[in-house]
Formats: structure tokens, C-alpha cells, sequence
């Protein structure tokens, strides 16, 4: 029979507290140690800038300054620049590229602000030497620009050295020089569209900087008088609107413009442009006469200007103002004339590509992503040889990955890198590859990082791609395969003289690492054997590290003497630590000393409760308000708990909560441990003692959001929160939580887990909302149908959620068939069923193929998928489809390899097949 509701709602609404307790049940004497441990037990130390993420960030943030996305730029900085742990030289290069961003959108003072206390570099005084041009203070500016070094720049900042000059000798009245210079920098820019900023920003700094007095407007004044009707009346007119607009009355500059007349075309469009700019681009007037600019179609030059200046007019906006000022200009350029296709701003051959990359560049700042990657593609299909259709796969790549859509983020990131050379190809392959990375993309990653491993000139790129390359083997489920072929590439990159000893350390400890934690600890030998020639001369710190490997590998192996033995070998060397130890490592070995004297309490635990627990309390004792105290408790605790008792457990939990709390990030993160686990145990108390004790954990979990606002436990303690009062038939509360959840967290690691609570959240409420003669709310059904449509189609990153998600899909689709008339319901029945044949399908090829990655979780809804199935053909009286149906989870688990997990439900299929063979045998009889 086809689950009834009451079971299916039992089943979705328990199935996560049985996880979580078998969670806990499980943690082994390996887990019970995973808390920090300064140098030899935190993570290996590789700098911030080598994570994938924060690679690619950075990198972004430099296409898009590249790209003239300047709010985009400056986002992607900011985030850099808060990020904690920083190097110097991270921190420098994020406050330079906030600087160069704020410049870009004439924010004066913060890019003053960004720059103060950096170390004088040739791209410090660069900026700087800008910033006091734009205040008016030409010697400074003349004083910064000699001590600029154009070779030491960025190659698409070379040019804004040139603009510098020429602007600094303009206000001085050299000509020739200024002139000079300018032509420089157009040579110098990097693209059309870097060509095409250098112009506005020479407008906007023409009219910005430079001084000006009463003296020097009465002189231009009278020029311009004696000038009238002359050719040279707007010339003169000019210089006297940029003397006024310096002073900043920008009316009287708008009026000396404007009294010139006639103007031919390409005068008019310099003066609407002018007049655009020194009204300012913030304003409705001033974007008003540059859109007379941008249409005029006597100067490209100037039109183009004008564009560029309209897109900067929603970048540089308040963020309050951004959108609409986004949407308002890109209105007008897709404004057409009244009963024509034609538009209002032609679309001339020399302008389309800059109009349909203003497009796209006005909807990523309106956050309207499918407009913006329509603009863009409009420009690589309509002028594929446009000197602007890199910046447009620039902003496709920008849109693809503020989705979350890391892989064709890569594939962007790869077009770009075939337009580069040397280093700079390199880098943006890498970043493609942390693209792969993040996106959960191993296989694929692996092989581009081993790629620019074995390519690349750069040693820093060489070293970063080798450690990459074994962390994406790692990330394999096949566990006993790919640690054989990591320790293959770290036996190979032995020979490359790129990477360095400490690199290979590194690598290793990661190997080792990643088995101990492992449900196979005793593999670990092996690898330490094999790779022994490569960590015997280490320095001071990985040989600490490596033995405090053994010594918790020896803790999990239940090797206790083993254990204690390392533990006091590691104490007595850090008694006499030799010249080379890091001064890391010497100021951390009191707060080390008590971590061996915790290991040491865990060995005795293992033979020894009563003693084990003494010496944890004496722990607590001789290292007070340190980590090892706080850890001494989480073990105490999670040792309690794995024992059954529960209430002690929660005791010491939240002992640990609230003594521990602290700004000491180091004991924090121990006091947000344990209010987190006080609220488990006192979840696995209510069997035992009832619903009160659920409440009782929803409370302590909501006290952990209030307390811990930014721990990276919220996303976990909240989606916790949210199953627990799916559990107490809360179904409303818990869909408000998981609601809120997503939206604040669009792009978390774990969002496919809270879109799955989210749809058995609706499933329950459906459910709870019947009519009165029980059946199911249509509507509300079907919504909960379609969240697990769309797990299964969007969110569904692993084989097991897929099943899952797909599984709950037929069953909910079952009970909506039960509230529809006959020919629906049959209509649904029949796409429940479908879904269910494919998922064996899956199974079969997955089977085939040698690639049958299920967990657990995944086999037990795999079985659960095949019942169903089979009880389906039952109810429709096809018995023969129904045995085929059944026999598959004795065929699959035949087939599997002798040390894998078996499909559950085997008994009940073979009940089933004896049935229906039983039935058929006597109807053949008859």
C-alpha cells in the first residue's frame, strides 16, 4: 500500500530529529576532539587570498573596475577589506582598488579616506596624486606624479598616469604637453571602453579641478565679450563656464554656454555634454542635457562620452537612488520614436556595442539580472568583432556569478582568459578553476588546477593550484581511491621546483587530516609510511603537528597508551623548543600544554570513566578561562551524552554557554558549541519526558540567534530551530523561520537542506488543513508539490537529496491526486509514477556505471522509491510490473561491493515477491 498521510506526515516531520540523534549517538572519540587547537591542530596555514573564494572575489573586483563597474568594484572591495585575517599586502591591495573606485564615481574625500595610512607605492601615489588634482592642489598632484613609476602599475592603470600629467600641465597652460599626454593615455588604455572612462573622467576633471578667482572670470568675461559672434565665441565661452563651474556656480557656467548661438551640430553636442557634466550627473537636468548629447549624431566621440556618463550618472548614485536612476536612463536608450522602430538615441554601427554595454551595465546596477545578460548578449551577437565585447563577457561573468551560478562563471573566466598572456591568462584560468571548485565541480576542477600546475611560470599560481588540486580529490566521496591519487600528486609535485617543502607539509597534513576524520582512521598508516621520506625533516611546527595527527589518530583507534605517549613527548618538546619554532608556536605552548592534558583525559575516558571525568574537572581547575577549560566541558558533555544522559549532558552544555562567553573569539566559539548542543540534548530528552522538552530546545535555539548573531552555526542552529517546531506540528513558525532563512542566506552551502525543510514544511501544513471529510486543500498541496519540484530540479546537489526530493515529490503528488477529480487524479498518478521510474532509472545507470554514490540517507529513500513503486503497479492490479519492481533491491544489493552499505527494505521486498509469486502460481493453476 501507498504510505497514508498520517505516516507521510510522521515520516517527514521525524526523519530529521532521528538523524540528529543518530548524529550524536555517533560521534566517536575522533569527533570528540574536533575543536581548535592553536598551530598544530588548526588548519593548514595557507594564506587568505589563496581560497577559492576569496580569489575569485578579488579578482572579480578587478574585472570589474576593469569593466568601469565601479559600484560593482567597490562592493566586491569593501567585502575583501572587512574580511578578518588579511595579510598586509591583501589589506593594501583592497583599500587601493576602494580608492580607484571611489575615484571613478568622483567621491573625493572617500577615496582620500581609503588611502590614508598605505605604504607609499608607485599605485598609492597614483590615486593619491589624482585625488589632490580633483582638490585643486596642483603641486601636490605635479609632487606625486614624479614619484610614480609607470612599469610598476597595472597595465590598465598606465594610462590614468598619462591623464594625470596631461591634466597637471593643462592647469598650468602647457599645451603641448597637456596634449601630449592625453595622447599617451588613449594609446595606453587597454580597451575601448578603458579608452572611452579616460575621456569622461578628463571632462569631469577638467571641470573639477584647477583653481579659479574673480580676477581670472572679469578677464574671460571681457575675452568672451570682444569675442561675440566670432568663431572663436564658443571656445572662450567655454573656458569661462569651466573658471565659473570650478567656483561652483554652475548656473551662470550653464548660461555662458548656452548664450552662444548658433552652434553647429558638433558644438552643440560638446556644449549639452558640458553643460551635462558641470550641472552634475546626479541631477535630473544635468542627465537630461547629456541624453541631448548621447543623441546627437555628429561626433562619436562625444557621444560616446555622453553614454559613458549616463551610466556613470546610477553608479555613482545614492544607493537609494541607484535603481531608479538605472532604470530612468535605461528607459532612453530603449525608447523608440512614436510609430517607428527606430529609437530616440540612434543606434548607429559606431554606437551600438557602447549603447548595449551601457544597457547591460545599468541593469546589473539595477539588480536586474536576465535584462543585464540580454544587453550583453545583444552586443556578442549584434557586433561579435566590438572592441567592447570582452567588458560585455565581463558583466556576463559578473551577473553568473551574484547568482550563485559558478560554473558558467568559469566558463566567462576562461573567454576572458583567451584574450590575455603569460600571468595575467593564469590567474583569471585559476579563478576559473576556483569557479569549478566552489561550485562543487571536483572532477573538473582538478584537472584545470593540474593543468596550471604543470603550465604556469608563476610559482605563487604553481603552489596555490597544487594545494587546490588536493583538496578537490579530497572532496571525493570514492575515499580510499582518491587519497591514493593525492598522495600520487604529492609524491609527483616533489620534483617541481615550484613547490616548495612547506607546500608538500601542507599537503599531507591535509591527506592525513581528512583520513583521520574519515570512518576509516586506520587507512591513515599506510600514508604516513608511504609518505615518511617527505615529512622526516620538517621544521619544529609540522613535526608538532604531525605527531598530534598520530596521537588523535591513535585516540580514535582506541590506541590509548599509544596516545598518551605522544601527548607526553609533545609536552616535554614543548618545554625546550629549539631556535627554528615559529614565534607562533612558542607564545601558544601554555595554552598547548593544556590541550595534551585534555588529550591525555580523553585516553583516560576511554579506560577509565570515573577517572577520565577527575581529570577533565581538573582540567577545568588548572587551566581556567582558556580553550582546553571550555573544551574539557564539550568533551564532558558529549561524553555524557553518548552514554545516554542526556540531562547531565545539557548541564554541562550550557556550563559551558554561559561561562564561556566572551569577546575572546577563541573561547566564544566554545560558549556558541555549547548553547547549541544544550539545545540537542534537551531535543533528545523528549521522548522520555515529553513536548516541553522540544520547547524547551526551540527557546534555547532562539536565544542562540539572539546571542550569536554571526556565528556560522546560525544558518545550522536556525534550519535546527525550524525542524523542531516542524516536529511540534508548528508548521507555520517553521516556515517563517526556514523563509526568513533563505532570503538572508541566498547563496548558503546548505540552502538545498533548508529548501527541503521549507517543502515539508508546506507538505505539514497541507496536511494539517484538511476539510471535513479529510481530504487534502488542493492549492495547498500543490504548492507544496511544487518546492519539491523545484529541490529536486534547482537545489539538489548531491545524489541522496535528489532522490529525496524526488521520492517526496511522488508521495505528495499521490495525496494531491486524492483531492482531484478522476481524470486529474489519474493524470497526476501517472506523473508520480513517472517520476518514480525515473529515479530507478538513475539507479540503474548509476549501477552500471560503477558510479553508485549513495550515502545512507540516499539508499534508504532509494528503497522507500522502489516499494512505492512496486505498491503503485500493486494497486493497479499489474502484478507482473510489480515483481520486476521488487526484485530490484535483492538484484542491487547483490551487485554492490562487499564492503558497501546495502539497500534497506530487502525483507519487505522479498515478503512482497513471495506474495505476488504466490498469487500468480495459484491464478496459473486456476
Amino acid at each position: 500500500m501507498v504510505d497514508s498521510p498520517t505516516t507521510l506526515s510522521v515520516m517527514f516531520r521525524c526523519i530529521p530529529v532521528t538523524l540528529f540523534g543518530l548524529l550524536l549517538f555517533c560521534l566517536g572519540p575522533a569527533l570528540a576532539q574536533e575543536f581548535p587547537v592553536p598551530v598544530i591542530g588548526n588548519n593548514a596555514p595557507i594564506a587568505s587570498n589563496e581560497q577559492p573564494s576569496q580569489r575569485a572575489l578579488i579578482e572579480l573586483a578587478d574585472e570589474s573596475l576593469a569593466a568601469g563597474l565601479s559600484s560593482t568594484a567597490l562592493k566586491f572591495y569593501t567585502e575583501i577589506f572587512n574580511t578578518t585575517g588579511l595579510t598586509a599586502s591583501e589589506k593594501e591591495r583592497s583599500a587601493l582598488g576602494i580608492a580607484a573606485a571611489q575615484i571613478e564615481r568622483g567621491r573625493v574625500a572617500e577615496a582620500k579616506s581609503a588611502l590614508k595610512g598605505l605604504p607609499e607605492s608607485s599605485r598609492q601615489a597614483l590615486m593619491s596624486g589624482i585625488v589632490a588634482l580633483l582638490e585643486g592642489d596642483i603641486n601636490l598632484a605635479q609632487s606625486l606624479a614624479d614619484k610614480v613609476e609607470a612599469q610598476k602599475l597595472p597595465s590598465q592603470e598606465i594610462a590614468w598616469v598619462h591623464v594625470l600629467r596631461g591634466l597637471i600641465a593643462e592647469s598650468k597652460g602647457d599645451t603641448v604637453a597637456s596634449n601630449t599626454h592625453f595622447a599617451d593615455a588613449t594609446k595606453s588604455a587597454v580597451s575601448e571602453e578603458h579608452r572611452q572612462r579616460i575621456e569622461m573622467l578628463s571632462y569631469r576633471a577638467n571641470i573639477i579641478g584647477g583653481k579659479s578667482d574673480d580676477a581670472v572670470i572679469a578677464t574671460l568675461r571681457e575675452r568672451a565679450a570682444s569675442a561675440k559672434d566670432s568663431p572663436l565665441a564658443f571656445a572662450v565661452a567655454r573656458n569661462l563656464a569651466i573658471a565659473l563651474a570650478r567656483l561652483d556656480r554652475k548656473a551662470d557656467a550653464v548660461s555662458a554656454l548656452k548664450s552662444v548661438e548658433p552652434l553647429n551640430e558638433i558644438r552643440q553636442g560638446e556644449s549639452d555634454l558640458l553643460c551635462g557634466l558641470i550641472l552634475g550627473i546626479d541631477t535630473a537636468e544635468g542627465r537630461k542635457l547629456l541624453q541631448s548629447a548621447a543623441k546627437n549624431p555628429s561626433d562619436t566621440s562625444l557621444r560616446l562620452t555622453a553614454i559613458r556618463a549616463l551610466v556613470a550618472s546610477a553608479a555613482e548614485a545614492k544607493p537609494s537612488e541607484s535603481k531608479s536612476i538605472a532604470n530612468e536612463v535605461y528607459d532612453f536608450f530603449m525608447k523608440q520614436r512614436s510609430g517607428q522602430l527606430s529609437y530616440e538615441c540612434p543606434r548607429d554601427p559606431a554606437v551600438l556595442d557602447a549603447i548595449h554595454l551601457a544597457r547591460a551595465q545599468l541593469m546589473l546596477i539595477a539588480g536586474n539580472r536576465e535584462k543585464a545578460k540580454q544587453a550583453a548578449n545583444d552586443l556578442i551577437k549584434d557586433v561579435p568583432a566590438s572592441p567592447l565585447a570582452r567588458e560585455a563577457t565581463r558583466t556576463l561573468a559578473l551577473v553568473a556569478w551574484n547568482e550563485g551560478a559558478y560554473r558558467l562563471t568559469s566558463s566567462y573566466l576562461e573567454t576572458l582568459a583567451e584574450g590575455k598572456t603569460g600571468i595575467g591568462r593564469d590567474v583569471l584560468k585559476t579563478v576559473s578553476a576556483d569557479c569549478l571548485f566552489l561550485a562543487g565541480d571536483y572532477t573538473l576542477a582538478e584537472k584545470a588546477y593540474a593543468t596550471i600546475q604543470n603550465e604556469t611560470l608563476g610559482s605563487d599560481l604553481a603552489a596555490s593550484a597544487f594545494h587546490q588540486r588536493v583538496l578537490c580529490l579530497l572532496q571525493s566521496p570514492d575515499d580510499s581511491k582518491v587519497w591514493s591519487q593525492a598522495a600520487g600528486v604529492i609524491e609527483q609535485a616533489q620534483s617541481n621546483s615550484k613547490i616548495s617543502p612547506n607546500r608538500l607539509w601542507i599537503a599531507t597534513w591535509c591527506l592525513i587530516e581528512d583520513i583521520r576524520k574519515s570512518t576509516q582512521p586506520e587507512a591513515a598508516s599506510p600514508f604516513l609510511q608511504r609518505l615518511e621520506p617527505l615529512i622526516t625533516k620538517t621544521t619544529t611546527d609540522f613535526a608538532l603537528r604531525f605527531d598530534w595527527q598520530r596521537a588523535l589518530l591513535a585516540l580514535t583507534m582506541h590506541d590509548n597508551i599509544t596516545a598518551s605517549k605522544l601527548a607526553d613527548d609533545i609536552a616535554r618538546r614543548l618545554d625546550d623548543l629549539p631556535t627554528d619554532a615559529s614565534a607562533e608556536l612558542k607564545s601558544s605552548a601554555p595554552a598547548l600544554r593544556g590541550h595534551i592534558a585534555l588529550l591525555k583525559a580523553r585516553t583516560a575516558l576511554g579506560n577509565n570513566s570515573a577517572t577520565g571525568l577527575k581529570d577533565l574537572e581538573s582540567i577545568r581547575k588548572n587551566f581556567a578561562k582558556t580553550p582546553a577549560a571550555a573544551a574539557s566541558l564539550l568533551v564532558e558533555g558529549r561524553y555524557l551524552a553518548s552514554s545516554g544522559r542526556h540531562a547531565e549532558a545539557q548541564t554541562r552544555f550550557l556550563e559551558l554557554a554561559h561561562d564561556f562567553k566572551s569577546p575572546d573569539t577563541s573561547l566564544n566559539e566554545f560558549a556558541e558549541l555549547g548553547l547549541y548542543e544544550a539545545a540537542e540534548e534537551s531535543a533528545q530528552q523528549a521522548a522520555s519526558e515529553g513536548e516541553e522538552k522540544l520547547k524547551g530546545a526551540v527557546e534555547l535555539l532562539e536565544q542562540f540567534a539572539e546571542s550569536f548573531p554571526k556565528s556560522p552555526l546560525l544558518f545550522q542552529s536556525n534550519l535546527r530551530r525550524a525542524e523542531l517546531l516542524r516536529t511540534m506540528g508548528d508548521f507555520n513558525r517553521s516556515l517563517l523561520v526556514l523563509n526568513n532563512l533563505i532570503r538572508e542566506n541566498p547563496t548558503h552551502t546548505y540552502r538545498s537542506q533548508a529548501e527541503m525543510a521549507r517543502a515539508d514544511s508546506l507538505f505539514g501544513l497541507a496536511e494539517l488543513r484538511r476539510n471535513r471529510t479529510g481530504q487534502l486543500d488542493r492549492q495547498k498541496i500543490a504548492i507544496a508539490a511544487a518546492a519539491y519540484e523545484s529541490v529536486s530540479i534547482a537545489w539538489a546537489r548531491d545524489p541522496d537529496t535528489s532522490v529525496e526530493a524526488q521520492y517526496k515529490l511522488a508521495t505528495t503528488l499521490i495525496e494531491r491526486a486524492k483531492a482531484e477529480s478522476k481524470p486529474d487524479a489519474q493524470s497526476t498518478r501517472n506523473e508520480a509514477r513517472l517520476i518514480l521510474v525515473k529515479i530507478i532509472a538513475q539507479i540503474r545507470n548509476a549501477n552500471a556505471g560503477d558510479n553508485f554514490n549513495f550515502g545512507t540517507a540516499g539508499r534508504n529513500w532509494i528503497s522507500r522509491s522502489i516499494l512505492l513503486l512496486g505498491s503503485f503497479y500493486e494497486e493497479e492490479g499489474d502484478p507482473t510490473e510489480a515483481i520486476a519492481v521488487y526484485r530490484l533491491i535483492p538484484e542491487l544489493n547483490r551487485n554492490l561491493a562487499p564492503h558497501e552499505i546495502r539497500l534497506p527494505g530487502q525483507a519487505a521486498a522479498e515478503s512482497k515477491l513471495a506474495t505476488l509469486n504466490a498469487t500468480l502460481n495459484k491464478a496459473s493453476i486456476r
